[in-house]
Parts: structure tokens; C-alpha cells; sequence
């Protein structure tokens, strides 16, 4: 009977050593920390996370609107010039800049761009290509990952960051959450820029970073599991563009497929 007992308690040992074993191994190959572009992003959550919403406006002069590819928008108003050099007819983006000069100065007040990516951030994270440089992330099945926490798009993605990147995990956390943890992380430290992040809702889907107080607002809208972009940039010294003539602008864009 002692011997049975012996036995039992070695079997039982090997067992939960081999558990905390394989947990502990878990634990540090799916641990990762912040870069600095992460720690950046955490300083502008406190910011983020507002809802903006879109109505579109179904009285439109389609004299006054421009088109790009499958996209409509309003002409901007005073003296907006498309520089071809800045801009691109081919690559991973496709892009027309405009300028607003100031005559006096000959220095820029104003920099618009609206233009197409060829990929979402949705499908970047779910390709098989994109993120073979991290092993780890590439043996993932990152599809189910995203499709188990309700993820389908972009918007979805920047909400799930947003949660639970500053989440941490513990001896406790399963195989699925420490996944789901590293993949969150390296979205935030690599996929993202350091900008405070709003989203767009209502009679159009997206958001909006914000970065360098103000200067540069980058509006992404989601059409047709496709990503249009619209970057409204203030010159030196310039307050050209803020957020209420931007949401005036976008409640005048329709699309037209």
C-alpha cells in the first residue's frame, strides 16, 4: 500500500511539474513588452475612443464634387492645387495631393490627400506573407483568432487594441489568450502609429488618427472591404483644418458602387 502511495505521489508530481513546466515556457515564449512607438500609443488612449457621427448629406451639387476611383467628396474651397509629383498612380497606395499655397510666403498652408490602399489592416493581419518575420505570429491561426473575439474588419481591429492592449497576462491565462495577447501587442508596437484614435459611425464606417497635436488628422473609411483614405494636414504655424469643417466634409461623400 505505501509502495501504491509512493508511487501515486511521484505520478502526481511528474504531472504537475510538467504542467507548470509547459505553462511556464508559455508564458515566456508569448511574452512581449512595448517598443517605444507602444508606449506612445498608450499615452494617447486616455484621448481615444470618441464616436463621431456621420450624416450624409443627399443634397449634393455633383458640380461641386471630385472623384476618386469609387469615392465622391466636395471640392475644397480656396485654391487647392494637385501636385503630381506627391502624388501615386501605382504601388501599395494610390494617392493625389493637393497643396494650398500661401501667394505671399510661397510657404504651404494646407495639405490634402485622399487615396486607396491596396491592403485593409484587416487583411495584412490575416494574409500568409505579411508577418513571416515573427515566427510565431505567422504559425497562428490569426483569422480565428479575430473572428473568435467578433473582428471583421479594421474598425473592429483599432476597438480590440484599444481594450486590451494594456491588458496583462498571467500563469493562469490560457494558450488562446496568451496568443490573442502577443498578436494585440505586436499590432500596437509595429502596425500602428502614435496617434490618438476616434471612430467614425453612423451613415459611414472608419476612424480617424490624430497625430502631432492636431497637425495631421488621417481619415480611413471602410467601403467594400476596401480602405479610402483622407489625410488633412495643417502647414507651420497653421490651424487650417480642424475637426468640425473634417466632419462637415465627410458628411458630403457618397460613394458609387
Amino acid at each position: 500500500m505505501k509502495k501504491k502511495l509512493i508511487i501515486l505521489g511521484v505520478f502526481i508530481f511528474v504531472l504537475v511539474s510538467g504542467y507548470i513546466g509547459h505553462k511556464t515556457n508559455l508564458l515566456d515564449n508569448y511574452r512581449v513588452g512595448y517598443s517605444e512607438t507602444g508606449k506612445k500609443l498608450i499615452e494617447q488612449f486616455k484621448y481615444s475612443g470618441n464616436i463621431i457621427e456621420i450624416t450624409s448629406d443627399n443634397n449634393l451639387n455633383d458640380d461641386n464634387m471630385l472623384t476618386f476611383k469609387s469615392v465622391m467628396y466636395e471640392k475644397l474651397e480656396n485654391g487647392f492645387e494637385l501636385n503630381e509629383e506627391r502624388s501615386s498612380s501605382d504601388g501599395f497606395e494610390t494617392f493625389e495631393t493637393y497643396f494650398l499655397y500661401d501667394e505671399d510666403s510661397e510657404k504651404h498652408m494646407a495639405v490634402f490627400r485622399v487615396g486607396k490602399s491596396e491592403h485593409t489592416l484587416y487583411s495584412m493581419l490575416v494574409a500568409d506573407d505579411v508577418l513571416s518575420f515573427d515566427e510565431k505570429l505567422q504559425n497562428m491561426d490569426r483569422k480565428a483568432l479575430l473572428e473568435q473575439n467578433n473582428v471583421k474588419d479594421d474598425v473592429d481591429i483599432l476597438k480590440l487594441v484599444l481594450n486590451n492592449y494594456e491588458n496583462n497576462t498571467n500563469f493562469f491565462s490560457s494558450r488562446e489568450d496568451l496568443e490573442m495577447d502577443y498578436f494585440i501587442k505586436n499590432i500596437g508596437n509595429t502596425l500602428l502609429p502614435p496617434a490618438k484614435i476616434d471612430f467614425i459611425d453612423g451613415d459611414l464606417r472608419g476612424y480617424i488618427y490624430t497625430i502631432n497635436d492636431n497637425a495631421v488628422r488621417e481619415v480611413h473609411l471602410i467601403h467594400n472591404e476596401e480602405d479610402y483614405f483622407f489625410s488633412f494636414i495643417n502647414g507651420e504655424d497653421e490651424e487650417y483644418f480642424d475637426l468640425d469643417n473634417i466632419k462637415n466634409f465627410l458628411n458630403k461623400i457618397k460613394f458609387i458602387d
